[in-house]
């Protein structure tokens, strides 16, 4: 916690996204895994092999334990979205402990499945949470108890004060997707759409570019939703913005505030890439529908404007019902 922007953590494996050729890659990750690992005593951790039955593998320093996730188990975390994962996790494992989840998306073996952990911070690119899906691992969690030494404690207190007083400078400890906070929230108490908080992607780092939104009230769902809104989903689940010119054909959709929100919580609670989704199918899709290629989804009229589309658009391929079985194979080969 204490080197900046060191608490990050690398998954590697050979990558289902990267179809025909899935090559071996590598896809980065936040939150707070990554240090509280290390504090167990582990620079790293190898799964081999699959389980025939659904588990979760527990780490607290030197002990390591298979749990059973079983839908039918007592702790039954097959088949919970992310965030009831890692809710139930904590609950099971005991407050403070961090965990890297999968989600509907990759039990099915979604190509762009991803791995998740906290609110937002994701293994998003590679397919990585189906790799964890067809061995039957639900998740990893880990507790650690140690203390990682530094050779030289008040150098490196003095470089990271000196880095920070050097990003703040340059304007880069502030996140830029959504201007001024107080501005921000005061627009937000008068839509009644709860309130923002900044706050780090991960575990040490200097610079928190993330808006952690809380109490946003769904526009399809009848709850309030809360988590980090940043990256991809911020600057395009809305639809188009002024990202550069000619680019408004490729984001011809509007969400509002409340739904672009509630679509960025439930992708990051089924588990599903963004980028893949945002940046290639749907503007695929969309292009499709505006050459007369395809006009409905399951049944529906295709409507990106419609948030109830938007949500059963991201269920349909999360468990694979009807065309979302194909878009579950991710763009790329969806496209084929």
């Amino acid at each position: 916690a204490r080197a900046p922007y060191a608490g990050r953590t690398t998954v590697h494996a050979f990558s289902p996204q990267a179809d025909p050729y899935p090559w071996f890659t590598r896809s980065s990750i936040g939150g707070r895994f990554g240090g509280e690992l290390k504090r167990a005593g582990y620079d790293g951790l190898v799964v081999t092999g699959a389980s025939e039955t659904p588990v979760c593998v527990s780490i607290h320093d030197d002990e390591v334990r298979f749990l059973d996730a079983d839908s039918a188990s007592e702790d039954a975390l097959w088949g919970l979205d992310t965030m009831d994962a890692l809710e139930a996790l904590e609950a099971i494992e005991g407050r403070g402990t961090r965990s890297l989840v999968i989600g509907p998306a990759g039990e099915r073996l979604s190509r762009i499945a991803t791995i998740q952990t906290a609110s937002s911070s994701a293994a998003g690119q590679g397919g990585f949470g189906a790799v964890m899906g067809a061995k039957k691992l639900k998740a990893i969690s880990v507790r650690g108890t140690g203390r990682v030494p530094l050779a030289d404690p008040d150098r490196m207190r003095s470089l990271t004060r000196a880095l920070a007083r050097t990003l703040k400078a340059a304007g880069r400890d502030a996140p830029f997707a959504f201007g001024d906070l107080d501005q921000l929230n005061q627009v937000l108490a008068a839509e009644g759409n709860g309130r923002a908080r900044v706050v780090p992607c991960t575990e040490g780092c200097l610079t928190p570019c993330s808006v952690y939104f809380e109490d946003v009230p769904g526009a399809v769902a009848q709850r309030r939703w809360s988590g980090s809104f940043f990256c991809v989903a911020a600057n395009v689940f809305p639809g188009f913005q002024e990202l550069a010119p000619g680019l408004e054909r490729f984001f011809d959709w509007r969400l509002d505030r409340r739904a672009a929100f509630e679509m960025n919580a439930l992708s990051n609670r089924y588990g599903l890439n963004q980028f893949d989704l945002l940046k290639g199918m749907v503007p695929w899709l969309l292009a499709s529908q505006k050459a007369g290629l395809i006009s409905s989804f399951n049944g529906l009229e295709m409507d990106w404007n419609s948030p109830a589309f938007w949500a059963t658009f991201l269920h349909a391929i999360a468990y694979r019902e009807g065309m979302g079985d194909a878009l579950a194979e991710g763009g790329w080969a969806a496209s084929r």
